[in-house]
This record gives C-alpha cells, sequence and structure tokens, in this order.
C-alpha cells in the first residue's frame, strides 16, 4: 500500500481522494479493507484526516494489526496531503522501511516456531519409538 501510495506521488501526483480511489481498486491490496473502507469515506465527502482516523481505531479493522503498527500507520496516514509531493514521498519511504523491517522480523519469528515445531515432532516420535521398544 505505502509503496503503491509512493509510486501514484511521484509520477501521477493524484490527490488523497485519487491516490484511495486507486488503491481500492488495486487487485493486490484487497486484503487491506480499511482502504476501501477509507475511499468509501472520502466518496461520502467525509474529510480526509476524520475518515482514517476513524476507520483505523474501528474493530473491525484494528484487529487484524497491533497497537504499533495502528500507531505507524496513523502516523502515515496523517501525513499525506501535508506537504509537497518530495516531502510526501519521503514520508513513503520512511515508513515502507519501518514495515519491511517488521515484516522480516516477523518472518524470522516464524522460522523459529517452525524449526522449535519440528524438533518437538521429532521428539515426540523417537519417545514413541522407544516407549514400544
Amino acid at each position: 500500500m505505502i509503496e503503491n501510495t509512493e509510486i501514484l506521488l511521484e509520477y501521477r501526483s493524484l490527490t488523497i481522494e485519487e491516490i484511495f480511489r486507486s488503491l481500492s481498486l488495486s487487485p493486490n491490496l484487497t486484503l487491506l479493507l480499511f482502504i476501501g473502507e477509507i475511499n468509501r469515506r472520502l466518496g461520502m465527502r467525509i474529510d480526509y484526516e476524520t475518515a482514517y482516523r476513524e476507520v483505523i481505531n474501528e474493530y473491525r479493522f484494528s484487529k487484524y494489526y497491533d497497537k504499533e503498527d495502528r500507531e505507524y500507520m496513523t502516523g502515515f496516514l496523517s501525513m499525506l496531503g501535508k506537504s509537497d509531493v518530495s516531502g510526501q514521498i519521503a514520508n513513503c519511504k520512511l515508513y515502507k522501511e519501518f514495515f519491511k523491517t517488521k515484516l522480516l522480523s516477523l518472518e524470522k519469528s516464524e522460522e523459529g516456531k517452525c524449526k522449535s515445531i519440528g524438533t518437538l515432532i521429532l521428539g515426540a516420535g523417537i519417545a514413541a519409538a522407544i516407549i514400544l521398544i
């Protein structure tokens, strides 16, 4: 989402409403339900700041993200439209790096869990073999 926003700003200089319209139509972002909801509210003429704050804090959207994710996403969304295009692009780069770092950390954590489960299964198999002997 952030990378797409960066591209839309850099190459097309779209407004916030146009960015969310474009993001909501992207098949790659269908799992990010809050994008469509922000777009829907912008279409109802709700001001952008109210729209994104309400959506990010609503349970049906926030239950998938932890508190830190919500804070960073709020920080990212709060900066859209508040500076020139180069400032907004710099904001995209900053938040994109944060989320990449978090994703890598989660992937490493999951790898560790998978290895632990594999070790437990192997240990259980050996224990069962010993008991049967």
